[in-house]
Order: C-alpha cells, then sequence, then structure tokens
C-alpha cells in the first residue's frame, strides 16, 4: 500500500524537511508526476510551477519530473498514473482544489 504525505504552506526552508521525507520514499528511477492543480494560473503561470518543483526536487536527486495540467487531467485514467512513482500535488486555492 502506498503512503499519504499532507503538508500545507511555508516557504522552501519549512517544507524542506518534509520534502526530504517525501523524497525519500519515492523510487528515483520512475518519474515524478506533479499536478498543480490548485494554482491561480492567472498570477502564477504553469511554466513558474514547473520551475519551482524543479528547484525543490532536484537537489533532493529527483530529476523526472513530469507535469500534467488541469487541461490535461480529463484525458488521464489510474493506468496513466502507473508509470510514476509519486504524485506531488501543488498548494494553491483549496476551494479551487476542491472544485477541480
Amino acid at each position: 500500500m502506498g503512503k499519504l504525505i499532507l503538508a500545507g504552506g511555508g516557504d522552501a526552508e519549512q517544507t524542506l524537511p518534509i520534502d526530504k521525507v517525501f523524497e525519500s520514499l519515492i523510487n528515483k528511477k520512475k518519474p515524478l508526476l506533479y499536478i498543480p492543480i490548485a494554482m491561480d494560473t492567472n498570477s502564477i503561470p504553469y511554466d513558474s510551477c514547473f520551475i519551482w518543483i524543479n528547484s525543490v526536487f532536484n537537489p533532493l536527486g529527483v530529476q523526472g519530473i513530469t507535469m500534467w495540467t488541469e487541461s490535461e487531467l480529463d484525458n488521464k485514467s489510474a493506468e496513466d498514473l502507473r508509470q510514476f512513482s509519486a504524485v506531488y500535488i501543488g498548494g494553491g486555492n483549496t476551494f479551487s482544489f476542491l472544485k477541480s
């Protein structure tokens, strides 16, 4: 059975301990899936989100990161998830996330 890690808020220094725990649990031979669906992409574009996730996890040894945006999720299935070591859902507005 997999693990679920929930965390919220903080800057890079504050979240580093939980990011290290997350990194230690994943298989770095498989890509990490990043889904920033709670972000307000009108003020923070997806490109910036992808740069951020790489800046957090590349130094921890996680190199293969794939991002799926909200518009891409409708065409995905549970089978599509099997190629990934873990799923990281980015923070943002909880109500936007629930709506999605």
